[in-house]
């Protein structure tokens, strides 16, 4: 098995962190409007450990991807792309079909890393500012 890139692994923990605290924002909600129970936890854990998932299995690829030349590069990723939608299909379906999962918080949770990937610039920005004070 190949090594996993620090980077990668800082950028998971990044979407993970990112998913907690919306994790924590969505309970909030669903207990001030009152549709609050266990189904929402467990529909959260579902959706945002598929999602942190997702994107981890999206890194792996693109860094295995790096290694290969131009078109295989594409196919991979493109596969890559589909084996991981079909899985998120899945995951969506299993947690709309079974009873102890809240549908709503299993598909919110699902586009927790897309909100956080939207916040990344701006951290990118004040870590480059702090890098070349140190220059």
């Amino acid at each position: 098995m190949k090594k996993i890139e620090p980077v990668i692994k800082k950028e998971t923990v990044y979407i993970a962190l990112w998913t907690l605290v919306l994790s924590v924002l969505m309970q909030a909600v669903f207990l001030v409007v009152g549709k609050w129970d266990f189904k929402v936890i467990t529909g959260n854990l579902l959706g945002g450990g598929a999602a942190v998932l997702n994107f981890f299995l999206m890194c792996l690829g693109v860094q295995s991807a790096v290694e290969k030349d131009e078109r295989d590069a594409k196919s991979m990723i493109r596969m890559s792309q589909s084996l991981r939608m079909f899985l998120l299909l899945a995951i969506a379906a299993f947690g709309a079909a079974f009873p102890f999962f809240n549908t709503w918080a299993v598909l919110i949770s699902l586009f927790f890393p897309r909100i956080a990937i939207i916040f990344r610039p701006r951290f990118n920005k004040d870590e480059g500012e702090n890098q070349n004070e140190g220059e």
